[in-house]
């Protein structure tokens, strides 16, 4: 933390970015280094900065289960509902690799949990096509539409079923 405090006090681009897009937060957030990532943001660093896939650092932080970074960033105002170039959110990416803790603290400070990507699959179609049943169940209990189905008509249970998730 200290090397980058310096850096910025020395005025180094806080939000400049590399040949992939990445800023020094989104990468921060990645990694799960949260002090950092909290005085890049503290600093004025672009919390809804995206990358050239339209990754953010909360979507980035969320599908690598980085919970603490994660809630850093909501508190300091991310935009939960903010999508990639394939429409997934923080919310569905956090449910599509299992990161259950990450998620509910993503719903509970009010992301939707029913948004859906540009193949029509929700968190919860994507929790259960790669047997996360933890998040499932706790999507379920937050409310979810168990009923959607996908841009292929598939529902939760036959995605389940045909990746032999019991």
């Amino acid at each position: 933390t200290q090397t980058a405090l310096m850096l910025i006090d020395k005025g180094v681009d806080i939000n400049k970015i590399n040949t992939n897009g990445d800023t020094a937060l989104i990468l921060a957030s990645l990694q799960g280094h949260t002090q950092i990532a909290l005085m890049l943001v503290d600093k004025g660093a672009d919390i809804n900065k995206t990358t050239t896939n339209d990754y953010t650092p909360l979507i980035l932080a969320c599908n690598n289960g980085r919970t603490q970074t994660a809630l850093m960033l909501v508190d300091k105002g991310a935009d939960m509902n903010k999508t990639n170039t394939h429409g997934n959110t923080a919310l569905i990416l956090a449910c599509n690799n299992g990161h259950t803790q990450t998620a509910l603290i993503l719903i509970d400070k009010g992301a939707d949990i029913n948004k859906i990507n540009t193949n029509g699959d929700t968190a919860l179609i994507l929790a259960c096509n790669n047997g996360h049943t933890q998040t499932a169940l706790m999507l379920i209990d937050k409310g979810v539409d168990i009923n959607k189905t996908n841009t292929h008509g598939d529902t939760v249970l036959i995605l389940a079923c045909n990746n032999g998730h019991t």
